[in-house]
């Protein structure tokens, strides 16, 4: 949210936030429900209906799995794991990178377990209805923090995907005043706090 605030101002635009899902926002954002949506992936799909700032931040999504799992998916990859039985909880719409999208498409999506956020997944792990999930290490870091089930979670080195995410608005929204949020991007990124911004928006 600071990091959106300080983009808007810089930018001359006004803000207001509504709480919404991450595939919800996307479905807002077709539907010129919304104007504008954070951490999104550019794909040809989304970009027949949205329009895309510069890249704000790198986002690297890794494995975090229960201590059990730690040693066998330290060896193999995360289509193994599902198919021996781990229980992934994963986030619907999101872009988790070419393995995951191949395990979305074969018969092993089935064991794959949904929800609309990744914090949704929270409560699961506290229930022990699932065994892991995919996340921003970045991210991860802060919400450590305040939340225990969290805290039983391993990271895996299995590096999921890797890639840049950008602001996206609906087609509403005038090129020009993306072009003024891009500016206001590039300045802030010279800001030596600039990280802790992103992060936390994260």
């Amino acid at each position: 949210i600071e990091l959106v605030t300080k983009l808007s101002k810089a930018a001359g635009c006004n803000v207001k936030f509504e709480k919404r899902t991450f595939p919800g926002s996307l479905s807002a954002i077709e539907n010129n429900e919304a104007d504008f949506m954070g951490d999104v992936t550019i794909t040809p799909e989304r970009s027949q209906y949205g329009r895309f700032s510069i890249p704000y931040r790198r986002e690297s999504l890794a494995l975090y799995a229960r201590p059990k799992f730690i040693e066998s998916c330290q060896k193999g990859s995360v289509e193994s794991l599902i198919k021996n039985g781990f229980r992934l909880g994963v986030t619907r719409r999101h872009i988790y990178g070419e393995e995951i999208k191949q395990i979305q498409n074969s018969a092993l999506d089935k064991k794959l377990v949904y929800r609309e956020e990744n914090r949704d997944h929270l409560p699961l792990l506290a229930k022990d209805e699932i065994d892991g999930m995919l996340e921003d290490p970045l991210v991860m870091s802060y919400r450590m923090r305040e939340k225990k089930e969290i805290g039983r979670l391993k990271l895996c080195k299995v590096a999921v995907n890797h890639g840049e995410v950008s602001f996206m608005y609906s087609k509403r929204v005038e090129q020009k005043i993306i072009e003024r949020i891009n500016q206001a991007i590039k300045k802030l990124q010279k800001d030596e706090n600039y990280l802790n911004l992103i992060i936390w928006d994260g």
